[in-house]
């Protein structure tokens, strides 16, 4: 086992800061005797074949220099391998991204000294995950994970960034764009519990409360606590749109008359065309099982 941290860049997180700051990073990492070793992911997807091959090589401790979405790659990396159980693997973020959710939740520190520091203090929890089933094919997510509008801004934000078109006010812009440009479906979903049919707007089911930058879809979820929070937001006309982006922010999106709450273990969710988003990266489209894992995997958190 190699006690070293392997830290994998996302070179377009942030714009490219990632790639322009890393240099700086490494002096820190020296200054503070942290032995690593590194490499830069090259095209999507590299993430998971990076930490993957880490792990074959006896690395227990890896960490993201990137966003949501370099370390949702590497939650999947780690759910997926079968070299060593997933709870031996150490995950952590030095956040550049344009979200930074994870990041922001887990009380993880932004400045780069403070994230150095605390990665050398080495303070952890087990967390949860949701897996998500699409026919045969298995895929977690850490954050969120969207249905309808979010997909559709998530997938049109990811052309833009496939053009050098990165950042914060490109997925911002993209979000206005998709209010006006953006249809609701039908969907249907089926729980132990209960089943519906609605023309939705979006559903979220989430593993922590936030995604997109601050969005809290799913307001009470908790990461601890073995079950998925759904938040089903009905057809919305596009005035009542902009009347509810306020909730989103406050907390208080569970309070509109247009949204279902749920709690539950494992929810199926079927739709014509209905995109998936995890984390802020395209999975394809519905239909989809998704399932609580508690303590799933292990992560380093900051000082609350």
């Amino acid at each position: 086992m190699n006690n070293k941290w392997f830290f994998i860049i996302n070179p377009t997180s942030g714009s490219g800061k990632a790639k322009k700051d890393w240099t700086h990073i490494t002096e820190i990492l020296y200054q503070h005797k942290i032995e690593f070793d590194f490499d830069f992911s090259e095209y999507a997807g590299h993430a998971v074949v990076l930490a993957t091959n880490a792990i074959e090589n006896g690395f227990r401790k890896i960490c993201a220099v990137g966003g949501d979405g370099t370390m949702h790659q590497l939650a999947n990396a780690v759910l997926k391998q079968n070299k060593v159980a997933s709870t031996e693997i150490l995950l952590a973020i030095i956040p550049v991204g344009t979200g930074n959710d994870w990041a922001r939740i887990h009380h993880l520190p932004f400045q780069y000294e403070e994230a150095v520091v605390n990665l050398k203090r080495e303070k952890q929890k087990l967390s949860d995950v949701i897996e998500v089933k699409q026919g045969d094919a298995i895929n977690y997510s850490i954050i969120i994970a969207g249905c309808g509008f979010d997909a559709h801004v998530s997938a049109k934000a990811h052309q833009q960034k496939q053009k050098g078109r990165g950042g914060k006010l490109v997925y911002l812009l993209e979000l206005a764009k998709g209010v006006f440009s953006y249809r609701s479906m039908q969907v249907e979903w089926q729980t132990s519990k209960s089943r519906g049919k609605e023309k939705t707007f979006s559903i979220a089911v989430g593993n922590l409360h936030s995604n997109g930058g601050g969005m809290m879809q799913c307001p009470e979820a908790n990461p601890n606590d073995g079950v998925l929070d759904i938040t089903i937001i009905k057809h919305l006309t596009i005035p009542q749109v902009f009347a509810n982006v306020p909730r989103l922010f406050n907390g208080t999106i569970l309070k509109s008359k247009h949204v279902i709450g749920m709690k539950m273990e494992s929810i199926s969710l079927t739709g014509e065309n209905c995109l998936l988003e995890l984390d802020g990266e395209n999975c394809g489209s519905l239909p989809a099982t998704f399932t609580a894992k508690q303590n799933a995997i292990k992560v380093l958190v900051g000082s609350d």
